[in-house]
């Protein structure tokens, strides 16, 4: 992203550099009269400036095939992660899950978001996780716990609503959560992994 900007800002500032140049030279161009020797210099300028346009959309070209890679490369190490991966906001609620975290909870990602993740978890370890939220948003320190997350009765679902996923209490996975909050402590970075015991 912060390399979009700067090409962004780089294209920004070579276009009104560009621009300037060609003012000066029109100028410049009004001073000296229409020599021959005038017209063929301004002709050879421009196709220089020609030419660096056309290397600057190249680089630009070339820069945005390397951010869509970056992307592509983030969203499978994301996405495939052994891990589960979420984004929590105070409240627990999902803003983001990857698809092994989805596939924990037994749930089609795209049913997730705006859910809580407090609902998948199970109700002797509901107070081991609030704390854990407590510490990372209230006291900005990075923590972990055990805990089990119950795993929903539509995990062989395609389809349905948020109202339809109701977490199975025989269905449980126990996982480790680490957590910490972002830099303005708006939300919260998990990863949980399946533990054995």
């Amino acid at each position: 992203m912060k390399k979009d900007l700067t090409v962004s800002a780089t294209f920004t500032n070579g276009r009104s550099a560009s621009e300037k140049r060609i003012d000066d030279r029109r100028k410049e161009h009004r001073r000296a009269g229409s020599s021959p020797e005038e017209m063929h210099r301004l002709i050879h300028e421009m196709a220089i400036q020609k030419f660096e346009l056309e290397m600057q959309n190249e680089e630009l070209l070339q820069a945005r095939e390397e951010l869509k890679d970056g992307l592509d490369r983030f969203t499978r190490l994301y996405d495939f992660s052994p891990a589960g991966y979420a984004t929590l906001a105070r409240d627990s609620t999902i803003i983001e899950i990857n698809l092994t975290g989805a596939g924990m909870l037994g749930v089609e990602r795209s049913l997730l978001a705006g859910d809580r993740f407090g609902r998948f978890i199970a109700p002797d370890d509901l107070a081991i996780f609030n704390a854990l939220l407590d510490r990372v948003f209230n006291l900005k320190e990075q923590g972990s716990c055990d805990l089990c997350l119950l795993q929903s009765k539509s995990s062989n679902q395609n389809h349905g609503s948020q109202a339809n996923l109701i977490p199975d209490m025989s269905e449980q996975l126990k996982v480790r959560i680490e957590a910490i909050a972002s830099d303005d402590t708006q939300e919260c970075l998990t990863v949980f992994t399946s533990v054995k015991g």
